[in-house]
Parts: C-alpha cells; sequence; structure tokens
C-alpha cells in the first residue's frame, strides 16, 4: 500500500488525469508481478531439490552405522527440510498476491462493463 500511492501520485503528475493514472498504475503492478515469475519458479526447483535432498539425507541417516555420518545426515535432512519449507511458504504468498489480483481485476471488469 505503501508503494501504490507513491506509484500513484507519481503517474497522476506525469499524466494529469485520475482515472488513466489509476490504470496506469494498475497495468504497472501486474507488469511487476509478471516479471517476477521467474523467481517464482527458481523457489519453486530449489523446493523440490531441497525436499529431495532432505529425503536423500534421511535415507542415508536410516541406513548409517557411523555416529558421525548419522549427526552428518541428521542435520542435513533438518536444514534441507526448513529450507523446503521457507521456500513453499514464499510461492504461499506470491500465489496468494497473484489470487487478489485476479480478483480485483474480475470486480474491475464487472463494473466496466454494468
Amino acid at each position: 500500500m505503501r508503494w501504490h500511492r507513491k506509484l500513484f501520485g507519481h503517474a497522476r503528475r506525469l499524466i494529469g488525469d485520475g482515472e488513466l493514472a489509476r490504470d496506469v498504475t494498475q497495468e504497472a503492478w501486474l507488469e511487476t508481478l509478471r516479471g517476477l515469475g521467474w523467481t517464482m519458479w527458481l523457489c519453486y526447483l530449489g523446493a523440490i531439490s531441497a525436499f529431495a535432498g532432505s529425503l536423500y539425507a534421511l535415507w542415508q541417516l536410516c541406513t548409517t552405522d557411523a555416529l558421525l555420518s548419522a549427526l552428518r545426515f541428521g542435520i542435513g535432512t533438518v536444514l534441507l527440510f526448513q529450507l523446503a519449507l521457507m521456500l513453499k511458504s514464499f510461492m504461499g504468498e506470491q500465489l496468494q498476491a497473484n489470487r487478489v489480483l485476479r480478483e480485483l481485476r474480475r470486480i474491475e471488469l464487472r463494473l466496466v462493463r454494468s
């Protein structure tokens, strides 16, 4: 919200028309979110890799007899699983933001049509 006001104010100063400035601001935010698509894919691949690594480390932990190896694989399992959860939570926030923007766009289209 903090950045939206600044962006809208800047667009209104440049354009002069409040309605057109609002449309330009919305398009700017949508383009910003579309530009984040590569980061979402990167987080998705990172989460899958971290989860697969944690499963491998867990398997190694269960099959090893040496105490030091068990400790290493145990720590690796926990850290990789936490990384996978952290990346998934980041993606969840982004997906929720996209849902909100999509619903706002639908409401806007309904208002324009009526």
